[in-house]
């Protein structure tokens, strides 16, 4: 089993707090990261950069682990 792992940074601007969900939102991030069916996606911080009265910005870190001798099927990027 040859394991890889690598981040990748997802930068985030919520407009309006009382239509979004940061949970759902953030599942949706981890569902959208997934390239192969067997990866393992998690949220690995949600860092707030800055807030204003119109709008919040956030930095979303992420983990992608991937078993390179069996990754699976690739995801349809077309969701």
């Amino acid at each position: 089993m040859t394991i890889q792992k690598f981040q990748t940074y997802i930068d985030l601007t919520v407009a309006n707090w009382e239509q979004t969900s940061l949970a759902n939102t953030l599942q949706e991030i981890v569902c959208n990261q997934k390239q192969y069916e067997h990866d393992y996606v998690e949220v690995h911080q949600v860092v707030k950069v800055s807030k204003s009265k119109q709008k919040s910005n956030f930095l979303i870190i992420i983990n992608i682990t991937r078993d390179t001798e069996n990754p699976g099927e690739l995801v349809d990027t077309n969701r």
